[in-house]
C-alpha cells in the first residue's frame, strides 16, 4: 500500500516575491525483511526543482521537511514532491498556490 502523503501550506494565495513555508511528512514501513529505504525527497514548482534534500536510514521511517521559497512567477503554481526509495519507487503528491 502506498502511503498517503501529508503536505501543509501556510499560504494558498500568496503576492509574488513573498515567502511561503511548506511542510511535507510520508510516513514509511521500515519492516524487517524487504523494508523500503527513502533516499531522496524533491519538491518542484513549475517543473524546476525548488528543493531537494538527500536521507538517510535514520529518518527513512517518517521524513518530515519543512523549507521556505519565494514564487517569482504569477499566476497558478503547482508544486510537485517526489520521494524515492533505492530501488526507485517514487511517492508523489501534488498541491497547488496561487501567486498574485
Amino acid at each position: 500500500m502506498t502511503p498517503k502523503p501529508r503536505i501543509r501550506i501556510d499560504k494558498r494565495t500568496v503576492p509574488q516575491g513573498d515567502v511561503v513555508e511548506v511542510r511535507a511528512l510520508v510516513s514509511n514501513l521500515m519492516e524487517a525483511g524487504s523494508r523500503s529505504i527513502l533516499k531522496k525527497f524533491s519538491c518542484e514548482a513549475g517543473g524546476a526543482e525548488i528543493f531537494s534534500a538527500d536521507l538517510t536510514a535514520a529518518i527513512s521511517a517518517n521524513p518530515y521537511m519543512r523549507f521556505k521559497f519565494k514564487p517569482q512567477a504569477t499566476g497558478t503554481l503547482r508544486l510537485r514532491f517526489i520521494w524515492t526509495d533505492e530501488g526507485g519507487t517514487k511517492i508523489v503528491a501534488e498541491e497547488q498556490i496561487i501567486v498574485t
